[in-house]
């Protein structure tokens, strides 16, 4: 089994591997290219003499996305959210990892209250669709924002248990 792990950087593009059969790693470094990020996974490959059909597993990881949330260089982002939620992104209260410090600040949220809009829509703790996302919602919500670019993405928080 042959399992590689590739990360892209902001410099580099690193790639380690492990063949189990030969027991042996393989490991390869290029440069990253910005504005072609799979160029420096595609030169590590090249590299490392592997070939794309007997990799088995392969791990992917990305150290400049990271890095671009943490450093607040990435595309102005909005966020829409279901109505009457609009704060609990801000409140923050599922983390509280210093809840008695006096001196404990929360971070700035990546995506501003100017930024969030609600939308109607409800979703059951059953993931049970009870009232239905409207385009429209999405629409006049990305109309408002002005956002330079939006892309829309789905993240549904639901709890389904199954009774016992």
């Amino acid at each position: 089994m042959l399992v590689v792990a590739i990360d892209i950087g902001g410099t580099f593009t690193d790639l380690i591997g492990f063949d189990d059969a030969d027991r042996r790693f393989v490991q390869a470094k290029s440069l990253t290219t910005p504005a072609q990020l799979g160029q420096g996974v595609i030169d590590c490959i090249r590299k490392s003499a592997l070939t794309a059909a007997a990799v088995d597993e392969l791990i992917h990881g990305s150290t400049i996305a990271i890095n671009t949330l943490i450093e607040r260089k990435g595309a102005k982002t909005g966020l829409v959210v279901t109505r009457g939620t609009r704060d609990v992104y801000i409140i923050g209260r599922g983390n509280r990892p210093e809840a008695y410090s006096l001196f404990f600040h929360r971070h700035r949220p990546l995506v501003p209250r100017h930024l969030t809009r609600e939308v109607d829509e409800r979703l059951l703790s059953s993931g049970e669709v009870h009232a239905p996302l409207d385009r429209t919602d999405i629409a006049e919500a990305s109309r408002r924002s002005r956002f330079v670019s939006f892309t829309p993405t789905s993240t549904r928080s639901t709890s389904a248990s199954p009774a016992t």
